[in-house]
């Protein structure tokens, strides 16, 4: 298998996680509210995530993680991903993830 033909392979499964990730948002939307659903999915991403890195045999935290820019961009990333998920419930998939 080629490099490209990988790699790929590896966009449309990202894109497929992607999608399914949204359709999940979307239905639990109804039944739980925004930050129960971020929390949850905030919880899960970090313990995936922690997984991955001690796999890869990398230091967890890094110096300067937390300062300047970088926590300014951590906070434009929590309030957009909490007006999208709020977008789930109230618009339709198709117009959300377009």
């Amino acid at each position: 298998m080629s490099k490209n033909f990988r790699a790929a392979l590896m966009v449309m499964a990202g894109m497929a996680m992607i999608s399914t990730n949204d359709v999940i948002l979307k239905l639990s939307r109804d039944d739980y509210g925004v930050g129960q659903i971020l929390l949850v999915r905030g919880v899960m991403a970090v313990l995936l995530f922690a997984m991955l890195i001690r796999l890869l045999g990398k230091p967890l935290l890094q110096p300067g993680m937390f300062r300047g820019h970088t926590a300014g961009r951590a906070l434009c990333e929590c309030l957009a991903t909490f007006c999208f998920v709020s977008s789930l419930g109230i618009l339709p998939i198709a117009t959300v993830t377009t």
